[in-house]
């Protein structure tokens, strides 16, 4: 029995001369990639979504939606000035605007429920 490693008729096995690989080439450096977004937009947006959630709660809703909704409409008008935030920016205004009327609407509903209890007591 011929050892492991040749073959059966005893020679051991023939491999491809081994060379050196070829050098890689390195491709020319390309055009730098721009980053798609305005962090301003973006802030502006952001404050409008959470904005208007927030304003949907009742209570502490109210207090903290009119901020956020000035928040947003100031970022969303600043992000508007760069090329690249334009809609993010309208998007930021137009979610802060609701923002602060969904608030005020809260203020608004309390105050006609409010104005319209009577407290009475009998002697």
């Amino acid at each position: 029995m011929p050892p492991y490693g040749t073959d059966p008729q005893g020679q051991p096995p023939q491999y491809p001369a081994q060379g050196y690989a070829q050098p890689v080439a390195y491709a020319a450096p390309g055009v730098p990639v721009k980053s798609g977004g305005n962090g301003l937009s973006v802030a502006g947006l952001v404050c409008g979504i959470v904005g208007v959630v927030i304003g949907l709660v009742p209570a502490c809703g109210a207090i903290f939606a009119v901020p956020l909704g000035i928040l947003s409409i100031v970022f969303g008008a600043l992000g508007r000035r760069s090329p690249t935030g334009k809609g993010m920016g309208t998007a930021g205004i137009v979610l802060g605007a609701i923002a602060i009327v969904v608030s005020i609407g809260w203020f608004v509903l309390a105050g006609l429920i409010g104005g319209h209890t009577t407290v009475t007591t009998t002697p």
